[in-house]
């Protein structure tokens, strides 16, 4: 028996619903064995991480920030000599 991990859900006539197609002959007989969440999970809150306007702002922000920039510079002084290997230019 090969085994095969894949997300799907129970609808609600109790039927099993895949999210993708599987790569097995459709004439197999199978045997199913299901994991099912205690109680249904809740919606997590929107990170504010994944909205571009906001990961944009921070940016922006963090391009004034003048410690952030004596860092951007000590790190690109650090790394200057690792440049001058040619590696980049091929």
């Amino acid at each position: 028996m090969q085994a095969f991990e894949i997300m799907g859900k129970v609808d609600e006539k109790g039927q099993l619903i895949l999210d993708e197609p599987l790569a097995i002959k459709s004439a197999s007989r199978v045997k199913v064995i299901l994991l099912v969440a205690d109680e249904t999970p809740t919606a997590k809150p929107k990170s504010k991480f994944s909205d571009p306007s906001v990961i944009q702002k921070q940016l922006e922000e963090m391009a004034q920030d003048a410690d952030i920039q004596r860092e951007i510079h000590a790190i690109n002084q650090e790394f200057e000599v690792t440049e001058m290997d040619g590696l980049a230019n091929q």
